[in-house]
């Protein structure tokens, strides 16, 4: 069986749709539903990430300051366990770092200090470019 869904419905596919389009930033229940007003209710929004969630299709983080949750598309070909990110203090956004060059601290911390990394937990805070601009 696939791990999309097989019961298709047009308010899905527009989920869908905006997440796979959103695939290198996490985005929040707000953001999706801002975006899809008028075409599809939150708790449908709510309901299918649920679902998306348990196909493997989305990762949910939250973080450790918010309350809220932020949901990022997977490809059905990427390795979800080797993930870092970037979250602008400023404005809240997440940003997937796409590259393996901290796979090294990673094994590093791991041989020399006995300690495992959890990289899909790993997030790095500093300033995305648009904040680090406007305090220019």
């Amino acid at each position: 069986m696939s791990t999309r869904s097989c019961y298709k419905t047009k308010q899905k596919d527009l989920i869908l749709a905006y997440l796979a389009g959103k695939k290198n930033q996490y985005v929040s229940v707000d953001m999706i539903a801002e975006c899809l007003k008028g075409k599809v209710g939150i708790t449908t929004i709510y309901r299918y990430l649920d679902k998306l969630i348990k196909e493997g299709v989305v990762l949910k983080r939250t973080l450790s300051d918010s309350k809220n949750a932020y949901y990022q598309y997977l490809e059905p070909s990427e390795n979800s366990l080797n993930q870092y990110n970037l979250l602008c203090v400023e404005c809240g956004q997440i940003l997937h770092l796409g590259c393996n060059y901290l796979d090294e601290l990673s094994i590093y911390v791991q041989k020399e200090l006995s300690f495992k990394i959890d990289n899909h937990k790993t997030i790095f805070n500093g300033y995305c470019e648009n904040c680090i601009d406007e305090k220019q």
